[in-house]
């Protein structure tokens, strides 16, 4: 019997641990960056994300919801080593009643759903990147939004083509 509860002991120790580092994990892998919560690309991204762990994506705009966000190009890690933000993560914007213009730089590359679901009064999206941008990406980035009251604003025609083959409706000008 003595065994048993020495056996349940070190079982219940080693969970402790393991809950201990899952929490000092996700507590310091996580920045801010004005008002952005800013994490690591291996928290769960998405498995098939060819971004890699030494860059990061929006996780949550915290702010006062202003009517024009730009979103960070570069983040600093817990350790103070920039990093590009390269992904924004589902619904890091949404039901921001206020925004009416956001400006996407050139580095962010990946998009999860329903970034802006609920901006009501959302006009216009500028993205900044030249890349082609993951097809898959845009998918549902940007579900939840009226694309007839919203304008992007790209840098290339790949671009306006990649955002085409899902949103036939949107409106869409080259800068």
């Amino acid at each position: 019997m003595k065994n048993f509860f020495a056996f349940i002991g070190a079982i219940v120790f080693i969970a402790a641990l393991v809950l201990v580092g899952i929490y000092l994990y996700n507590k310091y892998a996580k920045t801010a960056v004005g008002e952005f919560e800013i994490v690591y690309a291996y928290e769960k991204m998405v498995e098939s994300s060819s971004i890699d762990n030494k860059q990061m994506y929006v996780k949550k705009y915290k702010g006062k919801s202003p009517e024009n966000i730009v979103i960070p190009e570069k983040a600093k890690d817990q350790n103070g080593t920039e990093r590009m933000v390269k992904g924004i993560r589902a619904r890091a914007f949404a039901n921001n009643k206020n925004l009416k213009t956001i400006e996407i730089p050139s580095g962010i590359i990946y998009f999860e759903g329903y970034i802006f679901k609920g901006c009501d009064n959302l006009e216009t999206i500028i993205l900044k990147t030249d890349d082609i941008i993951k097809y898959s990406s845009f998918d549902t980035a940007f579900e939840g939004v009226d694309l007839a009251k919203v304008t992007f604003i790209v840098e290339s025609e790949d671009v306006k083509e990649t955002l085409l083959r899902n949103y036939p409706q949107a409106n869409i000008q080259i800068r």
